[in-house]
């Protein structure tokens, strides 16, 4: 007896496949978008996500043939098929009036679904057409000052980390300088792209459906830019479920945010009025990691203000009221997994 495939190995072989090609440069930048374009071109309308196209298809396939076919190329097959026709014919006129009848409610009941989609993303504002639009925004300027923590948080670790989402490249280069296995993961193709250009290993995709396909606890480590900063309540935590089934024992995990106070101008300000999330204190990822067995190690925080020069006792006081006026800025905050017990 033949042994079951194994498909998460398989897909793994052609992941590893893919990220050797791409690492020695066959697939040139815009390549694999180009993929994605001619699939869905070509692709039947089941694949499609237009739930329209997908409910017409479904409709044409409910119409069933009343008539048995009798053609036959063996000799006298084709008297015979008349016969049981002619036998069993009212039988599957039964059958088919029953399965016609099924399948047009499912269909009118798609239909029926279908509108009420639509009310419910109007009502919503359209969140899914908010974050397409998002995605097209210029990508933040990269902020130097965060490298360090992030650096020496993953200073030593073992295993690939992952940094989503990467932008053009400059924080995921810091990293993989220092000497850490990383790779990226950017949804926005032209990004994407320029990351690639530099000779990054760079994956065009959402980080969602990104960390679906990646094995559990087979990363060493995780950065997480940009993504936290503009997901909804909901999809941090789904963010969150994700990403720490994905990472093995004794991981770190880095969350670098722009911080619920920063004041904030040009892409990120369009970002931040036409996404559904806002970023979250330090105390959030705090909370959602230790209810999941990580301990936050290390939170370093930027002030959301300019701070008063000096080291005199007034320009401390003052420096403390603006911070408790304006609340913290931009931070990096590490968590670790525990390790195996010995």
């Amino acid at each position: 007896m033949a042994e079951p495939l194994d498909l998460d190995g398989l897909r793994h072989e052609i992941d590893a496949e893919v990220r050797a090609r791409r690492a020695a440069g066959d697939y040139p930048p815009g390549f694999e978008r180009e993929l994605d374009a001619i699939f869905a071109r070509y692709a039947p309308p089941a694949a499609s996500d237009d739930i329209e196209l997908v409910t017409d298809e479904a409709e044409e396939a409910a119409g069933i043939d009343l008539a048995i076919p009798t053609a036959s190329d063996k000799r006298g097959g084709a008297y015979v098929k008349r016969g049981l026709a002619k036998v069993f014919g009212w039988y599957h006129a039964f059958l088919v009036q029953q399965i016609v009848r099924f399948a047009g409610a499912v269909v009118g009941a798609l239909r029926v679904l279908g509108v009420h989609i639509e009310s419910l993303e109007r009502a919503t504002g359209h969140a899914a057409r908010a974050h397409e639009e998002a995605t097209r925004l210029p990508v933040p300027a990269h902020e130097t000052d965060r490298d360090a923590p992030v650096v020496d948080a993953l200073r030593g670790i073992t295993g690939r980390v992952l940094v989503a989402e990467c932008g053009e490249g400059d924080l995921l280069a810091t990293i993989i300088g220092s000497g850490v296995d990383a790779y990226g993961v950017e949804p926005r193709f032209t990004s994407a792209d320029n990351a690639i250009g530099r000779g990054l290993e760079v994956r065009n995709d959402d980080l969602v459906a990104h960390l679906r396909a990646v094995k559990p606890g087979e990363l060493g480590g995780a950065v997480l830019v940009g993504v936290v900063d503009r997901s909804a309540a909901g999809e941090l935590l789904e963010l969150v479920d994700l990403v720490v089934d994905r990472l093995g024992k004794g991981a770190t995990l880095v969350v670098v945010s722009a911080g619920p106070s920063a004041p904030v101008r040009g892409a990120s300000a369009v970002n931040a009025d036409l996404t559904p999330g806002r970023p979250v204190h330090p105390e959030t990822w705090t909370y959602l990691f230790e209810a999941r067995g990580f301990e936050t190690v290390a939170v370093a925080e930027s002030p959301a203000f300019e701070p008063v020069p000096g080291d005199t006792v007034q320009s401390k006081v003052l420096n403390e009221n603006l911070a408790r006026l304006f609340g913290p800025g931009a931070y990096v905050l590490v968590a670790r997994s525990p390790l195996p017990l010995a």
